[in-house]
């Protein structure tokens, strides 16, 4: 009996682990594509859509790491001037929980660049899709928001929103 039942554990078990790499194989296949072509709609349009915010970048950066305190905080794009940097967290749906870390973030970002202790610093959120409910939080939370769809990107947050400048040790509202 004990066997038997030992038998169907072990099978079951190898199901699992198989089901298991099939899922993280369509995962790597559908989200890293998509992710990769979000970040891609967005970064070919963020100058134009920050220069129509009056927001005067000159130069973008991708693919930064900020480690600190054993913890990583991936930075998609940074676009910059000397005087303003703008911090953009790329997601191919944007949830909540995306938006509290992406300002955790923000709040510890001159740690691991100081080289921008003394410059305005905002933040974006690129997405290609999500709710109303979450896109309200972030602008909030004095976020851009910034939908990118076909070959196209741009900030929905209205022509009178006032970012936050996420400067060290400013708590966001």
């Amino acid at each position: 009996m004990f066997q038997e039942t030992d038998r169907k554990f072990q099978e079951t078990a190898l199901r699992f682990n198989e089901t298991d790499r099939k899922s993280r194989k369509l995962e790597d296949l559908f989200m890293g594509p998509w992710g990769k072509r979000t970040i891609a709609l967005v970064e070919g349009e963020l100058l134009r859509v920050l220069r129509g915010r009056g927001i005067n970048v000159t130069r973008i950066s991708s693919g930064q790491l900020q480690i600190l305190d054993r913890y990583a905080h991936e930075i998609d794009l940074l676009a910059k001037n000397g005087e303003e940097v703008v911090v953009v967290k790329v997601k191919t749906t944007l949830v909540k929980k995306d938006v509290d870390y992406f300002l955790n973030t923000l709040q510890i970002f001159t740690k691991s660049f100081p080289e921008f202790k003394d410059c305005k610093i905002y933040g974006v959120v690129g997405f290609t899709w999500s709710t109303t409910e979450n896109t309200r939080y972030a602008y909030r939370k004095g976020l851009f928001y910034l939908r990118a769809v076909a070959e196209n990107a741009r900030i929905l947050n209205d022509t009178g929103f006032k970012p936050h400048n996420f400067i060290p040790g400013h708590q966001a509202s």
